[in-house]
């Protein structure tokens, strides 16, 4: 079993706990008896030369490691863990994050707490998954926030990443940040937890490929929402989301992700934060969303030198439909809320494209990108009953229709040869004719687009960075 799916098995289990009530979750730990991975026998710890954790290993039975040495020398992996500890702890408080809660100041005397406050983790035989967070205790006060410890695999045996020292740093990275979404609330939905799990990764480890391909489960269902409530235990959307994260990363850096985790501890909803931070940074939370799809369209055979996110072509890239460049077409799809649709329109003669109105439903924005011209290039945001004009000389043209946080929604595009009438749309045009950053670009979306775009979003109130991260 790949590491990435062995570990959505853990989540599960992680997530189960929460729904039962993270304040009534197990308060055991492998060291004693009664937990369902007990060691059954003596443990030892190793304290990482930072202070921040405390890892924890058997000496014998099933969680025994088999790297353990017979004259009781301490298994090399509890070594590479509590160094991988430290690094992550230290850039936790770099990027402005909370730290995990204390252990040993909330938990009842009684409890096992590890013995101090350091961050406790235990290595144990996982027969499914490669590590997990476990919350135990949990503060009296709305919103819930709780400590708990991390459990890791014993040996990574079978491994199934490029090398065991990798291992490491992507499960503990990952685990982790779980304990930190916990110090500021306890109910992360799992599109969130994992997402932001999975961008720490990259974060602290770009070295690693886990986060790219991880990534995949979003790029395979792009128009899937984003925020979708997971579909079963095999279901790795959710780590897919952590594309999201690495967004809002490029375009204004990690402290864009530790603003939403602080709103968060104060809001309803993670969508009601995100809605708020985005509206407050950018001006339009959904002018934010709509370049995330356009950031997404140019990856994987899409991805251009300098353009969007940096080494773009790493990641899968979305499906892309086409469109006929010479005869009429009805472009018509259901684009979900916090979702988008893409398609490339290869333009043979003079045409015309009108979005239109759908009756009973909201209709999506639309982002034309023309891609055939040479010079400065943008995108044009098109509104229902816009009229936009478009020739062999723009060809390749890319559409990219995307939703919001609001309700799920409708794209209906005409395209019409220029000498055709488009059908009179349900509502009035635009005045302004869509509003968007315009026009015309290189062959494939040069460099100079992703500046461009940065210096409209900018104009359009984007205040906390004012560099573009192309």
């Amino acid at each position: 079993m790949p590491g990435h799916a062995r570990r959505m098995v853990a989540a599960s289990l992680a997530t189960a706990a929460l729904a039962l009530g993270v304040g009534e979750a197990q308060a055991l730990r492998p060291t004693e008896a009664g937990h369902p991975q007990s060691y059954g026998g003596e443990a030892r710890y190793l304290d990482s030369p930072g202070g921040h954790v405390r890892v924890w290993y058997a000496t014998e039975g099933e969680h025994r490691s088999p790297r353990v040495a017979g004259d009781g020398e301490t298994p090399e992996i509890a070594e590479t863990v509590a160094e991988v500890g430290d690094d992550v702890f230290e850039a936790m408080a770099t990027h402005g994050f909370r730290l995990p809660l204390v252990d040993s100041e909330l938990y009842p005397v009684s409890a096992d707490d590890g013995g101090d406050e350091r961050f406790d983790i235990y290595l144990i035989n996982f027969e499914a998954g490669d590590g997990q967070f476990v919350p135990e205790y949990c503060t009296t006060g709305a919103p819930e926030r709780c400590a708990g410890y991390a459990m890791l695999d014993h040996a990574f045996v079978p491994l199934y990443y490029p090398s065991r020292e990798l291992a490491v740093k992507i499960v503990v990275s990952h685990e982790i940040f779980h304990a930190v979404q916990a110090a500021y609330r306890a109910d992360w939905p799992v599109w969130a937890s994992e997402g932001s799990a999975s961008w720490y990764e990259e974060l602290v480890y770009p070295e690693q490929d886990d986060f790219e391909r991880l990534s995949g489960y979003y790029f395979e269902d792009s128009a899937r929402s984003l925020n979708d409530r997971a579909r079963g235990p095999s279901d790795g959307f959710a780590y897919g989301a952590g594309i999201f994260f690495y967004y809002l990363d490029v375009v204004f850096g990690s402290e864009m992700i530790v603003a939403l985790a602080e709103r968060f501890a104060a809001s309803e909803t993670i969508e009601d934060a995100l809605q708020a931070e985005l509206a407050e940074n950018f001006g339009e939370a959904d002018d934010a969303l709509e370049l995330f799809a356009i950031y997404n369209l140019f990856t994987g055979e899409l991805a251009g030198e300098g353009e969007g996110y940096p080494q773009a072509e790493r990641f899968a890239g979305v499906e892309v439909v086409d469109l006929p460049g010479e005869g009429a077409f009805n472009w018509e799809q259901n684009v979900d809320t916090f979702s988008a649709r893409f398609a490339r329109w290869d333009v043979k003669v003079p045409m015309t494209l009108t979005p239109v109105a759908v009756e009973g439903w909201p209709s999506a924005r639309l982002a034309l990108i023309r891609g055939g011209q040479q010079g400065t290039q943008g995108y044009e945001s098109v509104g229902v009953g816009d009229v936009v004009a478009v020739g062999p000389e723009d060809s390749p043209v890319y559409l990219v229709a995307s939703q919001g946080l609001g309700e799920d929604a409708v794209i209906s595009a005409q395209g019409r040869l220029l000498r055709e009438e488009p059908q009179t749309p349900s509502s009035e045009s635009s005045e302004d004719g869509g509003g968007g950053c315009s026009q015309a670009g290189g062959g494939r979306t040069s460099s100079v687009v992703w500046a461009f775009l940065g210096l409209c979003l900018m104009g359009r109130r984007v205040r906390r960075r004012q560099q573009w991260r192309g």
